[in-house]
């Protein structure tokens, strides 16, 4: 049987976090191998979602995980890959790389 849930929140580096079902309070655990997204995986808090539920060790947790009602997650959207890559390319440019860059950009604005 397949639910709706809001993602109460999710760890990227740890690969796990909960879900709440929408007729519910009651937090579901959801692990990354059991969401339903080949690209990067990153759930959002708030973010709608669609799913099943499996118990394993008398515990009820999340399966076959995708966007609201079989959509793609937030994190499928190219534009959100723009701004991870965008980020990280700034993040490894924090030791000063960035400072040629704006030199040569101010050269260009000189020629005419």
């Amino acid at each position: 049987m397949s639910f709706n849930g809001v993602v109460e929140w999710f760890s990227r580096t740890k690969g796990y976090g909960f879900v709440k079902k929408i007729d519910s309070d009651t937090a579901i655990f959801v692990h990354r191998t059991n969401i339903n997204c080949e690209e990067f995986v990153n759930l959002f808090p708030g973010e709608y979602v669609s799913f099943d539920v499996e118990t394993k060790n008398d515990k009820e947790q999340c399966v076959k995980l995708t966007g609201f009602n079989g959509g793609n997650l937030l994190c499928q959207n190219d534009k959100y890959y723009f701004k991870v890559y965008q980020k990280r390319k700034h993040d490894n440019n924090k030791d000063g790389d960035d400072a040629d860059d704006a030199d040569d950009a101010d050269e260009a604005d000189d020629v005419d």
